[in-house]
């Protein structure tokens, strides 16, 4: 199969097997990761250090940063694109970035329990939380235990999941104002 068969095949939305050649080819490569962005997963070596391949990649699905070169896992544009897409993408990112708020801040606004993956000090910060538990209540419980017997929190996590309210601290299951967003 040449490279313009491959690239026609690809954008009609094709599932093909790429031989080796192909999986080389930078156009090739792109047209596939733009199909869908885990297809990363097929590229050689050489494209999964290819700053404008990982981009499409994970602009399409911020899951492909799994498939990346480690180098581009610490790149700042590169894992911000991919947590703003899929915030559990934080996971695959490299350990430096796990502690920049701004990323953390993207990926739990995406998803909640991105913040698992979040160095210990942002789980300590409280607007990060917030915007945590917001997307996803259960994400209560990866922030830093202090954040169970916070009210403003608290309140949030259970609009966002009734189901959390066992999972907040005693003292406040049985708040007023808790257990009236409870009924809502």
């Amino acid at each position: 199969m040449t490279k313009e068969e491959a690239i026609e095949m690809i954008n009609k939305g094709h599932i093909i097997k790429l031989d080796e050649a192909l999986r080389k080819d930078k156009d090739v490569m792109l047209a596939y990761v733009l199909q869908k962005g885990v297809n990363l997963a097929f590229a050689d070596e050489t494209l999964k250090k290819d700053k404008d391949v990982v981009m499409a990649a994970v602009q399409n699905r911020g899951f492909a940063l799994r498939f990346a070169n480690q180098s581009l896992k610490n790149d700042r544009e590169i894992v911000l694109s991919a947590v703003s897409n899929n915030g559990q993408a934080l996971i695959d990112a490299d350990d430096s970035l796990k502690s920049d708020r701004q990323i953390v801040l993207a990926a739990v606004t995406n998803n909640g329990l991105a913040l698992g993956a979040a160095a210990q000090s942002l789980k300590n910060d409280r607007e990060i939380v917030l915007s945590a538990v917001a997307n996803n209540g259960f994400a209560i419980n990866l922030a830093d235990q202090s954040f169970l017997k916070d009210k403003e929190i608290a309140i949030a996590a259970v609009k966002n999941n009734p189901d959390v309210l066992g999972f907040i601290d005693e003292s406040l299951q049985n708040d007023n104002d808790i257990l009236e967003v409870c009924k809502k």
